[in-house]
C-alpha cells in the first residue's frame, strides 16, 4: 500500500477521533443537561415566550433585546409550531449542540498556521471546551452568539489563499451567521477590514465585506431597538471605568482561565475590599492590573510575527471593549467569575490560543526558556480547568426540569412552567403542539 494514502487515512482518522473527542467532552461535560435538557434565561422568558404568543411570521426573523439573533429567533419559532411542548427543551439544546460543534469542526479540519500538528489540534480542543467561563454558553440559544465570536475568530485565522472552492464557500457562510447570530462577532469586524486593506487578497475582501454588512445590520437594529429592549437601562456602559475594565479583564481573561475559578473568587473579592477602601485605591488596583496584563501579553508575544499579535491581541480587546459598552449588567460586579461570564469567554480562550501559538508541539524538546514557561502556564491552566471540571455539575438543586413542569402544566393550566434560573417562567403558552 502507498505510504502516502496510508498517512491521509490516518491523518483522517486521527482527525474523526479528535472530533469524537470534542462531542464527547460537550456532551459529558454537564451530562445532566443531556438527560434533561433545559430552557435557559430569555431563551424562555423572550423568545419562547413570544414565540407561543405572537404568529409565526412575526417573531421568525424578529429582533429581540435590541440585536437580531438568528439563532434564537428561528429555533424558538420552530419549537413553538412544530415541536411538541415536551421536547422543546431537547430542541433548544439540540440547536446550541450543533453550534458548538462548528468551532471544534475548524479546530480540527482548520487550515490556519496554528493548527501545525495533531497535538496542537488536540490541545486548542481543550482550551476551547474546558474555558471555566462557558458554563452559561453550554447547550442553549440564549448565549449562543457567543459560541459563533469563536466560530469567527477561528475563520479570522484561515488563510485567505490556497483553499478549494468548497472551503471558501463554507468559511463564507459560516462568516455569514456569525454576524447574524448577534453583535458579539460584528465587534471582530475592523480586523477583517484592516487584512483586507493590508493583504488586497480578493478572500479577505470578500470575508470583510461579508462581515461588514451583517455589522451595519446589527448597528442599525442596536440604534432604534435598544430604546426599547428588555434591560436597556443596564447596556451603555452601566459602572463602566477604566479600572473596572482593566480589573475585570485581568480576572476574567487571565487569573480565571489559568488558575481557575477559586483563585478567580479570591482575586474578585481582594478587588471588591479595594474597591469599598476608596476609589483611589480601586484606581491604583486597576492601573496595577493593566500593566500586569501589559507584562503578560509583551512576554507571550516576543518574537511572535506582528500580524499575530493584532490577530489575537486585536480579537481579544475589541471584544472586551464591545461588551463593556454593549453589554448588560452592573460592570463593577464583573469581575466575579460568575457573573458576566459569556462576555469573557472568547477573550480568555483566544489568549490561551495565542500561548499555544507559539509553540510548536512537535518539538518540545528545541523550546526556548520563554518557551517553556508558555508551555508551562498552558499545563497548569487547563490543569485547573480539569480538576474544577466535575465541581461544576448542574443542575444545582431547586433547578425545574423540563418535563416535569410540562407535566404539570398539562395536568393544570394555570401552572407557569419553570425555567433555569430558579424563579424564571414562560408565561402559558396560548398554542403548545
Amino acid at each position: 500500500m502507498d505510504r502516502g494514502s496510508t498517512g491521509e487515512k490516518q491523518d483522517r482518522l486521527a482527525r474523526w477521533a479528535l472530533f469524537a473527542f470534542g462531542v464527547a467532552v460537550i456532551l459529558l461535560r454537564y451530562p445532566d443537561l443531556s438527560a434533561e435538557p433545559r430552557i435557559w434565561g430569555e431563551e424562555g422568558s423572550i423568545y419562547l415566550r413570544d414565540a407561543y404568543a405572537k404568529p409565526w411570521q412575526e417573531t421568525l426573523f424578529a429582533p429581540a433585546l435590541g440585536y437580531f439573533g438568528l439563532f434564537s429567533s428561528v429555533p424558538s419559532t420552530v419549537a413553538a409550531n412544530l415541536v411538541p411542548l415536551e421536547y422543546v427543551a431537547t430542541f433548544m439544546a439540540g440547536v446550541g449542540f450543533v453550534t458548538q460543534l462548528v468551532p471544534v469542526g475548524l479546530v480540527v479540519w482548520g487550515k490556519a498556521p496554528l493548527w501545525r500538528s495533531l497535538a496542537t489540534r488536540l490541545v486548542g480542543l481543550c482550551v476551547l471546551l474546558f474555558n471555566p467561563l462557558g458554563e452559561e454558553l453550554w447547550l442553549n440559544t440564549t448565549c449562543i452568539q457567543f459560541h459563533f465570536v469563536m466560530t469567527a475568530f477561528l475563520v479570522f485565522l484561515e488563510p485567505d489563499e490556497g483553499l478549494s472552492k468548497n472551503e471558501r464557500w463554507v468559511r463564507r457562510g459560516l462568516l455569514a451567521l456569525s454576524g447574524l447570530a448577534g453583535p458579539p462577532p460584528c465587534s471582530l469586524s475592523p480586523l477583517f477590514a484592516l487584512r483586507a486593506y493590508v493583504t488586497r487578497h480578493r478572500e479577505a475582501v470578500v470575508r470583510a465585506v461579508i462581515l461588514g454588512a451583517a455589522t451595519v445590520l446589527q448597528l442599525v437594529i442596536v440604534v432604534y431597538g435598544m430604546t426599547k429592549m428588555v434591560g436597556r437601562t443596564d447596556r451603555f456602559g452601566s459602572g463602566f471605568d477604566l479600572a473596572t475594565a482593566a480589573v475585570s479583564t485581568f480576572g476574567k481573561s487571565f487569573v480565571v482561565p489559568f488558575f481557575g475559578v477559586g483563585y478567580g473568587t479570591s482575586f474578585a473579592l481582594a478587588m471588591q475590599q479595594i474597591e469599598q477602601a476608596g476609589p483611589g485605591s480601586y484606581r491604583l488596583a486597576g492601573l496595577a492590573c493593566a500593566w500586569a496584563l501589559g507584562l503578560v501579553l509583551y512576554f507571550v508575544s516576543r518574537g511572535s510575527p506582528r500580524w499575530e499579535r493584532v490577530a489575537y491581541m486585536g480579537s481579544a480587546g475589541l471584544l472586551v471593549a464591545s461588551s463593556m459598552v454593549l453589554g448588560i449588567g452592573d460592570r463593577r460586579s464583573w469581575v466575579f467569575p460568575a457573573c458576566a461570564a459569556r462576555y469573557y469567554y472568547a477573550p480568555g480562550v483566544i489568549l490561551m490560543l495565542f500561548v499555544l501559538s507559539r509553540l510548536d508541539l512537535r518539538a518540545p524538546r528545541a523550546f526556548t526558556r520563554v518557551q517553556q514557561v508558555l508551555a508551562l502556564a498552558l499545563v497548569v491552566g487547563l490543569g485547573f480547568q480539569v480538576a474544577e471540571w466535575r465541581t461544576r455539575i448542574i443542575p444545582p438543586a431547586g433547578e425545574p426540569h423540563w418535563r416535569h413542569e410540562v407535566a404539570e402544566f398539562r395536568s393544570d393550566p394555570s401552572h407557569p412552567l419553570g425555567i433555569w434560573p430558579a424563579g424564571w417562567t414562560i408565561p402559558i403558552p396560548k398554542k403548545s403542539p
